[in-house]
């Protein structure tokens, strides 16, 4: 299960035949779900790849002139220094209770499927993101460079979709 985030731009079919190429939507990032052969019994495999900083205040941009311009950019080059690479942290099985848990220092109280973390693919103890369950409707996002809260808002957004095989 793949999903893209946009900025504010048009699609690039609405813009044929106008000089419009500053206002094509960029994509601010890809989230993809991998199949989990376990079913609901184990943890799910997220990866994120958003454009990294040219500047302090802009970022490289992935014009989506095609749906899949950040897809085709990792495809061509996983190691592209235009991209950053995030990952879900890989929960471990309590025995104890029977359940895969992550450590998330207090800030998230209440088991859920939807809980997890997201670090460098390089570095998994550098937690970027991390969202979980606080109450039976409340959930926590805490954040950190590289994701904008947009970007961090929309991973937690794709955790609530029923993906089939995944979930």
């Amino acid at each position: 299960t793949e999903f893209i985030v946009f900025d504010d731009g048009i699609k690039a079919k609405e813009a044929k035949g106008k000089d419009s190429k500053k206002s094509l939507r960029t994509e601010l990032g890809l989230i993809t779900y991998e199949p989990n052969l376990l079913f609901n019994r184990g943890p799910r495999v997220m990866t994120i790849i958003v454009p990294n900083a040219r500047s302090k205040t802009q970022f490289h941009k992935y014009m989506a002139e095609e749906k899949g311009a950040l897809k085709c950019a990792y495809n061509s080059d996983p190691k592209d220094k235009k991209l950053f690479v995030l990952c879900n942290k890989k929960p471990k099985w309590n025995q104890n209770i029977r359940a895969y848990c992550l450590n998330f220092h207090g800030r998230v109280t209440l088991p859920s499927v939807k809980n997890f973390q997201v670090s460098n693919a390089d570095n998994e103890e550098h937690v970027v993101l991390q969202f979980g369950k606080v109450g039976e409707h409340e959930f926590t996002l805490d954040l950190t460079y590289p994701l904008s809260p947009l970007q961090a808002f929309a991973v937690a957004l794709s955790s609530f979709d029923n993906k089939k095989v995944v979930d």
